[in-house]
């Protein structure tokens, strides 16, 4: 009866270990998604650097009610007030409304939005983004599935690139580029 006792107690030893062991394994490989999320601006990496976006680089878009997209570049902007990945980009997003501000016309930002349109420029304006152009619609009349979305458009409405989701500083200056170039 004592080496059946003593074989009981080892295998529940053992089985506390095995457990404990496990359980440090899967802690330590959450810990380490979260800090490649976090590398990656706090969010997971998306599948493209357009998954948001339908339109493809070449895709002429059709003529949008209320926002003339005739100048050398327009940006089109769509977030939402409660979007966690829009709230972190808030910096950028007023540092490319400064630089379009700069562009003498050759480029505009349009935000769009599914919110409300009063409700959405209270939003803009307590983001210190109350003087650009506000749009209130359907996402899917840009054919953005997600916010935060970018689309870079030309004079002529053909889709010159598209950004989804918290942007790195390196897709930043690419869009900071791009405004730039078109001044």
């Amino acid at each position: 009866m004592g080496v059946t006792v003593t074989l009981e107690k080892a295998a529940n030893l053992m089985t506390v270990v095995v457990a404990t062991a496990l359980c440090a394994f899967l802690g330590y490989q959450v810990l380490q998604g979260r800090q490649t999320a976090a590398s990656a601006g706090g969010r997971r990496p998306l599948p493209g650097p357009s998954s948001l976006v339908g339109y493809q680089v070449g895709d002429r878009l059709p003529q949008v009610a209320g926002v003339a997209l005739d100048s050398r570049l327009t940006l089109v902007l769509a977030i939402r007030s409660t979007c966690v990945f829009c709230q972190a980009s808030m910096p950028f997003y007023r540092d490319l409304a400064a630089l379009v501000r700069k562009s003498n016309g050759n480029a505009a930002l349009v935000f769009t939005s599914v919110e409300g349109e009063a409700e959405f420029r209270q939003y803009l304006s307590s983001e210190q983004l109350d003087r650009e152009v506000v749009l209130s619609a359907p996402l899917e009349t840009f054919r953005v599935s997600g916010t935060p979305a970018l689309i870079a458009i030309d004079g002529n409405r053909v889709v010159r690139a598209s950004w989804s989701g918290k942007l790195d500083s390196v897709r930043e200056e690419e869009v900071f580029a791009m405004v730039r170039s078109a001044s």
